[in-house]
């Protein structure tokens, strides 16, 4: 075992959970942690948003208002009554013309400040943290995506998609800033699904 790094196992379902031998580090609870070697991809972005901290955290964080603000993300189905850490959700998102669903875990919640999101999708685990600082009336924020691959498909794929991950998240922070910028965008309201 010595020698080894640490390797996320998929265990079961939604968010798959690992028969976890040990917790590593900074790892959220849902994801469990086995001795054995693992391809991990990191992608960090920042961007200043000329908007204050909790504007920019609600936008992020309501996850049942996503719908509302991003139209890619076609609907939300909340999982669990949990809001904040241990929140359970199925995203729909509309992406080159098919409909791809993601049951994600919210496995920190610190308002204002951090969220953290976790899916295990397509043989990878997929940790995402927001990271925000207030700065006056700008906010500056910080998202880093782990893409740690259980699968040999994805070990192989994901570093080669680096590039695409970061060009993904981007667009992400462009679409909040926008959101964020915009008058009465968090007025609107479509239903969640339950």
């Amino acid at each position: 075992m010595s020698g080894k790094r640490p390797r996320v196992v998929a265990g079961s379902h939604e968010p798959r959970r690992a028969r976890s031998v040990k917790r590593g580090g900074d790892r959220p609870p849902s994801v469990a942690v086995a001795t054995r070697a693992t391809a991990m991809t990191r992608v960090s972005v920042c961007r200043t948003i000329p908007a204050p901290a909790a504007r920019v955290f609600r936008i992020i964080a309501d996850v049942e208002r996503l719908p509302d603000h991003f139209p890619e993300v076609i609907r939300v189905e909340m999982l669990n009554e949990t809001r904040g850490a241990g929140c359970r959700f199925v995203e729909t998102r509309q992406h080159r013309g098919k409909q791809m669903r993601t049951e994600l875990e919210m496995t920190e919640y610190e308002p204002d400040r951090r969220v953290r999101m976790v899916a295990d999708s397509h043989g990878t685990v997929w940790d995402t943290c927001f990271d925000l600082d207030p700065s006056g009336d700008a906010t500056r924020l910080t998202v880093t995506m782990h893409a740690r691959a259980h699968s040999i498909l994805p070990r192989i794929l994901n570093p080669m998609m680096k590039r695409l991950f970061r060009r993904g998240i981007r667009g992400h922070l462009e679409a909040v800033a926008r959101v964020c910028t915009t008058p009465h965008s968090a007025d609107a309201k479509r239903p969640v699904q339950r």
